[in-house]
């Protein structure tokens, strides 16, 4: 059974990977099984530690991811598709590249402008915002796993 990744940002670019994947499904010969993987970017700096406990925190983290792959999942399901979701926190690239590893995912599915857009580092982060879309794709680069970065056009 093939194994899809598809990082989810809740943009028209997720959209479009998401519709991929419900094509790639039609034409597989076996059945489809997707991940839907949400990255949430860390909150750093002092303040937050002083003031905001960790269990508000993961409340925050999934409550944020769960809102952005609930629509992903039903377009999914509605396809007739198997599909689990899930949620990471930490560096984009590695998160997806690590569950990709742990999950024996086939193909990992992100658009480009995903990648110019919702990875890149928040300016808390002191990093910027190419450095860390660069970063992004130099892990995935290193997934040993094909990836199919597509245009945000269909297709």
């Amino acid at each position: 059974m093939p194994t899809l990744l598809i990082a989810i940002d809740g943009s028209g670019y997720s959209d479009h990977a998401v519709d991929y994947a419900i094509r790639r499904a039609g034409v597989s010969r076996e059945p489809v099984h997707v991940h839907l993987l949400n990255v949430q970017l860390p909150m750093v700096g002092v303040n937050v530690k002083l003031f905001i406990r960790q269990a508000s925190l993961e409340s925050y983290y999934h409550d944020e991811a769960v809102a952005v792959l609930d629509a992903p999942r039903r377009k999914l399901e509605a396809a007739g598709l198997q599909c689990e979701h899930h949620i990471g926190v930490g560096d984009p690239g590695q998160v997806i590249v690590d569950y990709a590893r742990s999950t024996a995912c086939d193909e990992i599915i992100i658009r480009r402008s995903f990648l110019k857009r919702k990875l890149s580092c928040p300016p808390s982060t002191g990093i910027p915002r190419r450095r860390c879309a660069k970063a992004t794709v130099r892990a995935l680069s290193r997934a040993a796993l094909p990836a199919k970065i597509g245009r945000t056009t269909s297709g």
